[in-house]
């Protein structure tokens, strides 16, 4: 297995996955997507990992630069990461989060923030066994504007 960052001409790969992972939240596949990564990758507003095999694509992460005012620095948000069922005990999540790891120190960012469903032990579990950290400290709102 390798993890390759993603290019514009790796969206159609990562398409599939990428719809995946939003059926998983709840979402249907929108025809929207394609041109919302596209569009992520060609503006530099965000990175895409994936890994693959032999077998095809396993999975993929994709992170969005922010900043911390507290931290007084930048920071990345893993906001997707995703792995076939399939391919979940091959470790391609551990290492999708190896790169974002290696990106983000690459980058000079302070941290890696990551949201996941209550419901998502699994997650939970795995993002713990990392070593990322539940926050106790602050509770996350969102406010849906369109």
């Amino acid at each position: 297995m390798i993890i390759k960052k993603a290019a514009l001409s790796d969206v159609s790969k990562i398409l599939p996955l990428f719809h995946a992972y939003r059926q998983f939240y709840r979402h249907e596949i929108d025809p929207k997507a394609e041109d919302y990564l596209k569009e992520r990758l060609s503006k530099n507003e965000s990175v895409i990992f994936y890994a693959e095999d032999e077998t095809g694509i396993l999975g993929f992460t994709q992170l969005y630069p922010s900043f911390s005012s507290r931290n007084l620095g930048s920071t990345w948000i893993l906001n997707d990461l995703f792995v076939k069922p399939d391919a979940r005990r091959k470790k391609a999540a551990w290492k999708l989060i190896d790169e974002s790891v290696k990106h983000a120190k690459e980058t000079n960012a302070v941290m890696i923030c990551l949201s996941t469903q209550i419901a998502n032990t699994n997650s939970q579990e795995l993002y713990k066994k990392y070593g990322f950290k539940k926050d106790n400290d602050f509770f996350h709102f969102n406010l849906r504007v369109k």
